[in-house]
């Protein structure tokens, strides 16, 4: 690993750490961030401090000496914290992208079922079921951990096709094809919503702009401005807080 390549993997490593250090500092210190849609970007921003902290420091190493020179329960818990990040990511986003559907879409039941309370026990309820079978698995000897030099890290690895096919099927239903089914679904109807209210209330809005001597184009200016003001925002803050 040459050194141009290590110091990228150090930078993407710190600015994971920082970056999502900061979201849950954000939200500890401001009350009025703790929604319920926050808990699950909290929810992300723990499974990637999982992967900066536990993860990917020791995959630097590994890289760097070529070969796993720690010892196997280190082995076991990086194959772990794998594991939890791949594939509760997905399911995070889908149950994201759901409570935003709820929100926009059918806001008359918003607040019955995606209450504080019960936001926190559906994603309570995703991370352990999937802790439970990544526990129950490894602890059964239906799957093992293991280094697999050709990725520099410790991952699963199945004792036989059959078993390997199983997994597969309940990981790829569940963490994969189940939360990104949800998430077209619910971005699609979230979409057609947003796009009628535009629909109904633009036509009024535009006359008024109109009668005020605002013209289209300056509208189209003052979204390109807010959108390139706001990734020079992302950019910089964390540099200055």
């Amino acid at each position: 690993m040459t050194a141009f390549e290590s110091s990228v993997f150090i930078s993407m490593n710190i600015i994971s750490l920082v970056g999502n250090s900061m979201i849950c500092l954000a939200l500890l210190r401001a009350p009025r961030l703790r929604t319920t849609t926050n808990l699950y970007v909290v929810s992300l921003a723990c499974s990637d401090l999982l992967c900066a902290v536990f993860q990917m420091p020791l995959t630097l190493v590994t890289l760097n000496t070529r070969r796993w020179i720690f010892p196997q329960e280190v082995c076991e818990f990086q194959a772990f914290v794998d594991y939890v990040v791949v594939y509760m990511s997905p399911a995070t986003m889908g149950l994201a992208a759901l409570n935003r559907y709820f929100r926009i879409v059918k806001t008359e039941y918003y607040n019955v079922i995606f209450s504080s309370r019960r936001s926190q026990l559906l994603l309570g309820s995703v991370w352990t079921l999937l802790l439970s079978y990544i526990i129950i698995a490894r602890g059964t000897g239906w799957q093992q951990f293991t280094f697999i030099p050709g990725f520099a890290t410790c991952t699963v690895i199945h004792l036989s096709g059959e078993r390997g096919l199983v997994h597969y099927s309940i990981i790829l239903l569940f963490f994969f094809v189940l939360p990104f089914s949800i998430a077209v679904f619910s971005y699609y109807h979230v979409y057609k919503k947003i796009r009628q209210h535009n629909l109904e209330i633009v036509p009024s809005l535009h006359r008024r702009m109109t009668e005020a001597g605002i013209s289209i184009h300056e509208i189209k200016i003052t979204k390109s401005l807010s959108v390139v003001i706001a990734g020079f925002a992302m950019c910089w803050l964390p540099m200055w807080t």
